[in-house]
């Protein structure tokens, strides 16, 4: 996994984008179960959950990053 964020659809509202090796998996936030994927975030170091709670719940404009891993060098 390198990016959790939330992302508008077609229609404004918002979908769960996870992103890593090259795959992507997008969940809508209105799908059933979903409210778990706090739990899991609160694992990712770091993760922004008064932003996800926020981008959830509204219409995001834009994509909202909740998580990203950070690079090694």
């Amino acid at each position: 996994l390198n990016e959790v964020a939330i992302v508008p659809d077609r229609a404004g509202l918002p979908v769960w984008r996870f992103t890593g090796g090259g795959e992507r998996l997008s969940v809508p936030a209105s799908a059933t179960g979903t409210e778990s994927l706090f739990d899991a975030l609160t694992a990712l170091p770091g993760a922004d959950m008064e932003a996800a709670i926020r981008a959830s719940r509204g219409r995001p404009s834009e994509t909202v990053v909740i998580w990203r891993r950070k690079l090694v060098q």
